[in-house]
């Protein structure tokens, strides 16, 4: 089986997908992929210094992370440009580990804020939307990231609203409380799974 977490900065998918690992889950991680992925491969760093210039690859051959943020933040089309060159790399590398994962008989989990974006879901089974107050949200970005709160609030506000995740993930899962609230809230979302494999399996 393979499930995708996706959802806002801030959300609770790195937690939950701890916690998902204690239910014996592999977790693929997109942020970490992406790193990997980007810094591994010429090619994609040339298209991005084409596209973006000299300074977003550093002497040592690394991606400029800081530069190349500010290239795209608060522009959606240069944005788009990034994600263009981007996202096939990082697909392309996720898809390796999900195969072999699969492999072996592992359930995965794909951690992934652009995993519609990406067309990572199309590796998943099931895709849930991890959402938590905006309150909170704001806060974990601010004490995770070391950021100013109002750097938090545009972050969330240059990201999908709640209504591009619903529309397309199978299931909502709101991560707030205590760890045993959390726990118990995965249970439910294994028994909703289990019905909705039962469903998909009485279609087919």
């Amino acid at each position: 089986m393979v499930i995708g977490l996706t959802g806002q900065s801030g959300a609770g998918k790195t937690t939950l997908s701890e916690i998902f690992k204690g239910f014996g889950f592999c977790v693929i991680s997109g942020d970490i992929t992406a790193r990997n992925a980007i810094d591994r491969s010429e090619r994609c760093k040339k298209e991005l210094k084409n596209a973006f210039g000299d300074g977003v690859i550093l002497k040592n051959g690394c991606i400029n992370r800081l530069d190349l943020a500010y290239c795209v933040f608060g522009d959606k089309n240069e944005l788009i440009k990034l994600n263009k060159i981007t996202h096939p790399y990082i697909l392309h590398e996720v898809e390796r580990k999900v195969i072999d994962l699969k492999r072996d008989n592992k359930n995965i989990i794909i951690d992934a804020a652009v995993l519609f974006e990406s067309g990572m879901n199309k590796l998943c089974d099931y895709s849930i939307f991890v959402t938590a107050p905006q309150d909170e949200r704001y806060e974990r970005i601010v004490k995770r990231d070391k950021i100013a709160r109002n750097l938090a609030y545009k972050r969330i506000k240059s990201q999908h609203g709640d209504n591009f995740y619903r529309d397309r993930c199978d299931l909502v899962f709101e991560c707030t409380g205590g760890k045993s609230a959390i726990i118990e809230e995965i249970n439910n979302i294994m028994n909703k799974i289990g019905g909705l494999s039962n469903r998909h399996e009485t279609k087919s």
